[in-house]
């Protein structure tokens, strides 16, 4: 008979989780009189939600703040009064396509998607700004209309675009960047389904500060993990010299996203026997005969053996006959597939998976009397070092190849193979990528090939600012003069150049 609960259900804590699904933003820490923590929600940060105005508040909370962080969330859910037109001129099957590319923008660009695809994104691949000191923010300030005003205020260029260089020497140098990535990583949560992914690329310089607006707005429950990519290219970074970038990878709901499945059904053997511990105890389980022993005919094994993963023998004999069990066989150990082990040797072994959903092909002993399971790959499990996409030379040799020119119009390009791997782990095959700082459409460019390698129809929505492109640069030698004309030509001749692989 099951225990009854002589306590009622705290209702408090029920609402607040359901809160924190809804708005993560807005669940914070508190303490009580005795000093206790434990989850609360921010009613300043609620309210702010659901208004156009700022709201002032003077309760002391858990969070990452910095000058103009109020104005960056009353800039994401302030409306604009703007359209998307179509260029049917510089489309290709403009009629059948389902791809987009939008040229302006990306904080407008996010406002006006809200609309068409809230909660219908698949997965976000950015490459934002590194805040290096020699780059671009945005200046996202909705409370002067005027044109001439932006201009004179170093807001927009001459050409009225809303960007600006953020020195270092910038007072709110990092108050600038986080306030231009928290109101536009704030729009593109509502933006994922549910079991949508986001994936942010970032170097050492605001990871800490990233990680901590992510948090706050996606809920740090939702971190998935922080991704190191091995360019196999140094710059001086100081006294060290540094290879590797970051790429934080959150969840819109880390309860709907689920281990990749693996592309090929390869054979992959693991330990089924650990050193014993309180989590994996010493107990018996009984092998029938016939069990493959990989060892020497007559090979005998008594009382007890192994170091570090001991097995004692209880009943019966372990001796190899002719690469199998002679005999049936007790064993002592810590064993980690126990109710595996019970189905496969005395139940139903055709329907056995393991907790993956990757099917048990055989249970075997090594040489050395340790029992190891073999399995039928059903799921990747990627690692979080990424070090298998080419060097930066040759990301950069290949780029420069499908423009026909002798040097990668961008710096650094992102290697197509690593964002290849993003969408096939975390999308299925009719899902919608999106990348609203889409710079050279790298992404672009993988959800193509992607589609093309597996017969799938994965959709993309680009975002880029028409960025001028620096004088006597690659891009600009090669005829390009924003990043976004170079952009729109690499899809172009992206697809040409699949479409020639294909015939």
């Amino acid at each position: 008979m099951e225990k009854m609960k002589m306590h009622s259900m705290n209702i408090s804590n029920s609402r607040i989780h359901i809160m924190e699904k809804l708005f993560p933003g807005c669940i914070t820490e508190i303490a009580d009189a005795h000093g206790n923590i434990s989850k609360a929600i921010d009613f300043d940060l609620f309210r702010q939600e659901f208004n156009s105005a700022l709201v002032e508040g003077q309760q002391e909370r858990y969070q990452i703040s910095w000058p103009g962080k109020q104005q960056a969330l009353l800039t994401a859910n302030a409306p604009i009064v703007q359209t998307l037109r179509p260029q049917r001129s510089e489309s290709v099957d403009f009629d059948s396509t389902k791809n987009i590319y939008i040229e302006g923008d990306n904080l407008d660009a996010l406002k006006l998607l809200q609309e068409t695809y809230l909660g219908k994104i698949g997965l976000i691949y950015i490459d934002p700004p590194y805040n290096t000191g020699k780059d671009f923010v945005y200046r996202d300030d909705f409370s002067e209309k005027s044109r001439k005003y932006l201009i004179k205020s170093s807001q927009r260029d001459d050409e009225g675009q809303r960007y600006v260089s953020n020195p270092e020497s910038n007072g709110r140098f990092h108050s600038d960047w986080l306030s231009m990535m928290y109101s536009r990583i704030k729009l593109s949560r509502s933006l994922l389904d549910d079991h949508g992914v986001l994936f942010v690329s970032i170097n050492d310089k605001e990871i800490h500060n990233l990680r901590k607006v992510i948090d706050e707005i996606y809920g740090a429950s939702n971190f998935v993990a922080c991704l190191i990519w091995d360019k196999n290219h140094s710059a001086q970074a100081g006294i060290f010299k540094a290879y590797h970038e970051y790429i934080l990878v959150y969840a819109k709901d880390i309860e709907y996203v689920e281990t990749p499945s693996s592309e090929n059904a390869d054979l992959f053997e693991a330990g089924a026997m650990k050193r014993e511990s309180s989590r994996h105890p010493m107990t018996e389980f009984t092998f029938p005969s016939g069990v493959r022993f990989n060892a020497p005919h007559g090979t005998e094994l008594k009382n007890s053996w192994g170091e570090i993963e001991k097995v004692e023998l209880v009943d019966g004999s372990m001796v190899c006959e002719y690469g199998k069990t002679k005999d049936s066989v007790t064993l002592r150990a810590a064993f980690t597939q126990k109710n595996q082990m019970q189905q496969y040797f005395y139940g139903d072994k055709s329907s056995l998976m393991d907790s993956r959903g990757q099917k048990i092909v055989e249970f075997y002993f090594t040489s050395s009397g340790k029992i190891k399971i073999v399995k039928s790959r059903g799921v990747e499990t990627p690692r979080t070092t990424l070090k298998d996409y080419g060097t930066q030379g040759s990301i950069s040799t290949e780029l420069a190849s499908l423009f026909g020119i002798d040097q990668s119009p961008i710096d650094n390009p992102k290697p197509v193979a690593m964002i290849k791997d993003f969408i096939r782990w975390f999308t299925e095959p009719t899902d919608i990528v999106l990348d609203f700082f889409s710079g050279s459409a790298t992404t672009a460019q993988s959800v193509l090939e992607l589609n093309a390698d597996s017969n799938s129809s994965r959709r993309f929505i680009m975002v880029q600012l028409p960025e001028v492109c620096d004088t006597g640069s690659p891009a600009e030698r090669s005829g390009y003069s924003t990043i976004a004309e170079l952009g729109k030509e690499r899809i172009r001749k992206a697809g040409i150049k699949i479409i020639k692989k294909q015939s």
